[in-house]
């Protein structure tokens, strides 16, 4: 979490806006183009220009991004620093992306964190929602489409740190990067459109599972002197849950043999119980690293009132 909000800070400049008032958002709307981003409601909160008029009323910002104002007043922009910008936050987005996956509860699949979208498209709904004062991940499981006839939706609340940092980039930050793109690459309406649709972004393309799992497999190494990458976290997330938090099972069991911990990494509890953390041998090759109090912090602060 230090090494994220390091390199937020760095990507804001330090100045940044926290958004403490209410966002609105509207559950049902499903047209195209809709995300609470865009709500009227919210226009209090997005302010599309809010880092580039930073730029331009800093001396010492305006000198790294701006090469001259012509005599109009419009400014010709430093290209390769805005290069720079542009390689820098997408570093942030994968580091950010990766506190996603952890401080969410049960760990989603690669596929569903990766391909996060914050407006509505023709083909797919929005996967970051606002219920009440909570920003919620919303996970579109289609494994049972076939037996229930539709996609199934699991929410994982957000915990405080990243729902924080979301809101500052959504209205704040991403609306930089869009400004960025159209300077770099004029006429490129499909790049536009990449980073004003989806959350996690590499450039110029979606990053996927093996880059979250690249990131994981990082951090762990430094805290924990193992590689954890996104299956293994998926399978270890339910062996410490099982030993740590065995009352939450007992207490969200339902009569459908379903329950929110199993459904929010996207199976049944019987698929869970069948396939997932069901081998000591797997859990014996990470040896003590397991008891160290960073992983337990990581895996069950959403269990906690910690943010909350």
């Amino acid at each position: 979490m230090h090494s994220v909000y390091k390199q937020f800070e760095k990507i804001t400049f330090g100045e940044w806006r926290q958004i403490h008032s209410y966002v609105a958002d509207d559950l049902t709307n499903t047209t195209p183009g809709y995300g609470f981003v865009s709500d009227f409601r919210n226009d209090r909160h997005y302010n599309r220009r809010y880092l580039m008029d930073l730029i331009m009323d800093k001396p010492h910002l305006r000198n790294k991004f701006v090469t001259v104002l012509v005599p109009d007043g419009v400014p010709l922009f430093n290209l390769g620093r805005m290069w720079s910008w542009l390689v820098e936050y997408t570093n942030f987005l994968l580091k950010f992306m990766a506190a996603f996956t952890v401080g969410a509860g049960s760990p989603s699949r690669g596929t569903e964190v990766t391909c996060m979208q914050i407006r509505n498209t023709s083909s797919w709904t929005q996967g970051l929602y606002m219920i009440g004062r909570h920003m919620a991940i919303v996970a579109q499981y289609s494994k049972t489409s076939a037996i229930k006839g539709h996609d199934t939706l699991i929410p994982h609340i957000l915990d405080a740190f990243c729902q924080e940092i979301a809101k500052v980039v959504i209205f704040q930050t991403h609306p930089f990067a869009e400004q960025i793109v159209s300077i770099l690459f004029p006429g490129r309406h499909d790049l536009l459109t990449l980073w004003r649709t989806n959350l996690f972004v590499k450039f110029d393309h979606l990053f996927t599972t093996e880059d979250l799992s690249g990131v994981l497999r990082v951090a762990s190494l430094k805290t924990m002197d193992i590689r954890i990458g996104v299956w293994d976290y998926r399978q270890l997330s339910v062996c410490l849950r099982r030993a740590h938090c065995p009352k939450l099972d007992e207490l969200t069991m339902s009569l459908d043999d379903e329950d929110p911990a199993s459904l929010q990494a996207g199976h049944t509890h019987a698929t869970e119980e069948r396939l997932y953390g069901v081998s000591t041998g797997y859990l014996g090759k990470y040896g003590g690293a397991l008891c160290k109090g960073q992983w337990g912090m990581v895996v069950f602060h959403p269990y906690t009132k910690r943010g909350h």
